[in-house]
């Protein structure tokens, strides 16, 4: 009898035993879960959390130093460079500069070579007809001095403006308001007056033809004309 109560007793003991194992085994099993699924869980956020750090120190490291900073309002810069880089007589010059239309008309015919009504052929074309009424006024397109007044058949009269070294220009199909030449006029000082008809462009209507000469050469005064 006491041979069985001792198996019985042993028998209960390793029971106890193995339940106990089993028992450590879930626990660490748990514990080894719950120690991934937090790692999972929390790891994505320290990234975020340390880019975040990250960008906000490199922001705050370009960030200048307020005290550092000195601001200039924009009248002021204005103000600045009108007074010390704009004088105004460099401004006079620079306005002088810009070429004025001798008459306002639409240009009829352009520089360069084309077809010739008056000839009934294709020809170089030394300048731009602009379409004015007779008797309208022609002005200087740039301050200088009238050089040259000549009377043509083909023409009626020629006026030529030389405005410093190598730039003239040319006013065709004129009547000055002057005889002589020699004088100084300014931009836009009136010159002469539209003829009613020229024998070279008798075929046109009346308008100006207006050249413009660079070291001797003509050029197309659409690049020159404001």
């Amino acid at each position: 009898m006491d041979e069985m109560k001792k198996l019985k007793l042993k028998a209960l003991i390793a029971g106890i035993k193995e339940k106990k194992t089993a028992r450590n085994w879930f626990a660490i099993g748990a514990l080894v879960i719950l120690t991934l699924g937090g790692t999972l869980f929390f790891w994505p956020d320290q990234d975020i959390n340390e880019e975040i750090v990250f960008t906000e120190e490199t922001s705050v490291g370009k960030i200048p130093d307020a005290q550092n900073t000195q601001t200039i309002p924009a009248l002021a810069i204005e103000e600045e460079l009108t007074e010390t880089q704009i004088p105004d007589d460099t401004v006079d010059i620079i306005e002088d500069s810009r070429m004025k239309w001798p008459g306002r008309g639409d240009v009829i015919t352009a520089y360069g070579f084309g077809y010739s009504e008056t000839f009934d052929d294709y020809r170089f074309h030394s300048g731009v007809d602009i379409a004015l009424s007779s008797g309208d006024e022609v002005q200087a397109a740039l301050p200088g001095t009238v050089t040259s007044i000549t009377e043509n058949p083909w023409w009626g009269y020629e006026v030529v403006i030389k405005h410093g070294e190598d730039l003239e220009t040319v006013y065709k199909g004129i009547k000055p308001i002057q005889e002589a030449a020699g004088y100084q006029v300014a931009k836009g000082d009136v010159i002469g007056q539209v003829l009613p008809r020229i024998a070279y462009e008798g075929m046109m209507k009346p308008h100006l033809h207006f050249e413009i000469h660079e070291s001797g050469i003509t050029v197309n005064p659409m690049e020159k004309l404001n």
